[in-house]
C-alpha cells in the first residue's frame, strides 16, 4: 500500500523525481520478502517428490528474491541521481519479468497447499495468479514505453502504481481467505 501511496504522490505533481524511486525502492523490499516468504513456505509444503518440482518452485522464488534486490538497488541509483527515468524503467521491467517468474510459483504452491488441506487458502493463491500475469505484463510494457521517452516519468510512475496495487490486491485476497480459515 505504500507504493501505491508514494505513486499517487507523484503522480499529482509532488516531487515525482524523488517519489519512483524511493517507491522503486519499497516494492524491491517487498517483492525480495515476498520471494523469500514463498521459498519458505514451500519448504513447509515440500515432499520429497523429485528434483523437478524444488527447482520449479525455487526458481520462481529465486527470481522474485534477485528480481526485488535487482531493483532496489536501481531504485538506489536512481534515488541518489544516477539516470533516474532509465534505472527507473530498468527496475520496473526486472520487476514485471519477477512476478511472470512468480506467478507459477503461485500456481504450485497452491497446488502443494490444496494437496496438504489448504484449499480456502490455495484457491486465493491460484486466483491471484493470473493477475500477477496481467501485472507482469503491464510493468514491462510500461517500463519499455518509458525507455522510448514517451513522458517517461509518469510512465515510471504508473508502473509502481499498477505494480503496488497488484501486490496490494494479492495480499489482500491470501488475507481474506487466512481470515476465513481462522473463522
Amino acid at each position: 500500500m505504500g507504493v501505491v501511496a508514494l505513486s499517487i504522490v507523484g503522480l499529482a505533481g509532488v516531487v515525482p523525481r524523488y517519489m519512483a524511486p524511493i517507491a522503486t525502492i519499497a516494492f524491491g523490499v517487498a517483492l525480495a520478502a515476498e520471494g523469500a516468504s514463498i521459498a519458505a513456505r514451500f519448504s513447509q509444503l515440500a515432499h520429497n517428490d523429485g528434483l523437478i518440482q524444488k527447482a520449479e518452485i525455487g526458481g520462481g522464488a529465486g527470481g522474485e528474491l534477485a528480481g526485488g534486490l535487482a531493483g532496489g538497488v536501481l531504485g538506489i541509483l536512481a534515488l541518489i541521481g544516477i539516470a533516474p527515468i532509465v534505472l527507473v524503467s530498468v527496475a520496473a521491467i526486472v520487476f514485471g519479468a519477477a512476478i511472470l517468474l512468480g506467478s507459477g510459483t503461485e500456481s504450485r504452491i497452491s497446488s502443494l497447499a490444496a494437496e496438504s488441506g489448504e484449499r480456502v487458502i490455495s484457491g486465493a493463491r491460484l486466483g491471484t495468479a493470473g493477475a500477477e500475469v496481467l501485472v507482469g505484463i503491464a510493468a514491462i510494457a510500461l517500463g519499455i514505453i518509458a525507455l522510448t521517452g514517451t513522458t517517461p516519468m509518469s510512465l515510471n510512475i504508473i508502473a509502481m502504481l499498477v505494480l503496488g496495487a497488484g501486490a496490494t490486491i494479492q495480499a489482500t485476497s491470501v488475507g481474506g481467505a487466512m481470515v476465513a480459515v481462522f473463522r
